[in-house]
């Protein structure tokens, strides 16, 4: 069915019909309305849709925001807490949304919101973003991700869950003795917590020594 709806008054005064039909055909209906509300409000367009915001800037010259810079404002005012902002980052990942910015509590975050299982959604997609990262900033986000997880997880069987599956994602044998020397880094105020994950590196790399390029 044809949508009827009317459009606003901005745009049957100076949209020129083809123009706007390519523009609909690019964005969707929905998309240029919420373009037009913007122009006609002088309010910036709140958007993670590349096509929308190139359309709104270039066709338009509309400011725009997208999430991420939202959820800090939010976290500034006092409006929301650090772990809420740090979940909806992992669900941003988790969606495939390009340029997500992300840290070693987003990662966490990541594992938290799939109860710790690396098949689940949003940890799996985390995981395998992390594997395209450069080889320094995977290993110290990473070595950052489980020092934190070993500090404020009690559960052993968790803290080793979480551990592991980054493991399988670090690449090679010499990037793994660099990973387990960060992550000892990291812990060095612990020395019994130091020593379990030592112990527990060990004890993957025994199990499973053909998953890394030697």
């Amino acid at each position: 069915p044809v949508d009827e709806r009317p459009y606003s008054e901005l745009e049957a005064a100076d949209l020129v019909p083809s123009h706007r039909d390519q523009i609909v055909q690019a964005i969707g209906r929905d998309g240029l309305d919420a373009i037009l509300l913007s122009s006609e409000a002088n309010a910036v367009l709140w958007t993670d849709d590349l096509a929308m915001c190139a359309l709104a800037k270039n066709d338009f010259n509309i400011r725009r925001v997208w999430t991420q810079p939202v959820l800090r404002h939010w976290l500034n005012q006092g409006h929301c807490e650090l772990r809420e902002v740090e979940r909806a980052n992992a669900k941003l990942v988790g969606w495939y949304y390009s340029g997500v910015i992300f840290d070693s509590r987003t990662i966490v975050a990541s594992a938290e919101l799939s109860h710790w299982d690396e098949s689940e959604w949003p940890w799996c997609v985390m995981l395998d973003e992390l594997v395209l990262l450069p080889d320094g900033i995977r290993l110290d986000l990473c070595a950052n991700a489980v020092a934190r997880v070993w500090r404020i997880m009690r559960l052993v069987e968790i803290r080793r869950q979480f551990l592991f599956a980054v493991l399988s994602r670090i690449g090679n044998v010499r990037l793994l003795q660099r990973f387990a020397e960060l992550c000892e880094l990291h812990l060095s105020e612990n020395s019994n917590l130091k020593a379990e994950l030592a112990e527990a590196v060990s004890h993957w790399w025994k199990s499973y020594p053909g998953i890394l390029i030697p």
